[in-house]
């Protein structure tokens, strides 16, 4: 399976070249659907996945964005082309069907239901934090009064897993759990 990772400008496997590192690795920890979702939605390092993309044009979008601006001629972002092939019994996960799956102390709908309006889940895409913050509060049925006693009336509800999923899906992401060598980086691209 070929897979892509984007390094905009200033961000580390922009400056540093994960093949001369051995790899891209992944931290030592136990790998559970809590450190995925708390990858996915806060990007935690040191983490026990490293995200790829199915999709080389959603990598190109990573790499033309990073610490130092838009990426340049003078300072161009990298997209890495990753042959999954060529490192057998390395781990890789589909974080939307983790997710899916589920925590089994949770119902199911608590991990992917909302109550805003049909354009947040566009918001939550959007990795907009303020559309969330200026999304209209939600409108209360005529039967329940509004209020915060009865839970209704305020700005949407949205779990960490929901957000986790609509940016895994979004991304087309791929999560390895162990270090991917540098045997597996078959292509460095510089995009501006």
């Amino acid at each position: 399976m070929l897979l892509y990772k984007g390094a905009g400008p200033g961000t580390h496997w922009s400056i540093h070249d994960p093949a001369k590192a051995g790899g891209f690795p992944t931290a030592r920890g136990v790998a559970n659907l809590h450190s995925l979702v708390r990858h996915i939605v806060n990007y935690s390092w040191p983490s026990q996945h490293t995200s790829f993309s199915a999709s080389y044009a959603v990598a190109c979008d990573y790499a033309l964005l990073g610490l130092s601006g838009r990426a340049t001629k003078a300072a161009p972002g990298v997209v890495y082309e990753i042959d999954t092939t060529l490192a057998p019994g390395l781990v890789l996960v589909d974080p939307a069907r983790e997710i899916l799956k589920g925590n089994p102390k949770l119902p199911r709908y608590q991990q992917t239901h909302h109550d805003g309006g049909q354009n947040l889940i566009i918001g939550i895409a959007g990795g907009i934090p303020t559309v969330l913050a200026a999304t209209p509060r939600r409108p209360t049925p005529p039967s329940v009064p509004a209020g915060p006693e009865s839970g209704t009336g305020g700005p949407p509800v949205v779990n960490l897993a929901l957000r986790a999923l609509v940016f895994a899906i979004r991304d087309a992401e791929v999560l390895a759990r162990r270090r991917v060598p540098r045997t597996c980086i078959v292509n460095r691209y510089l995009v501006y």
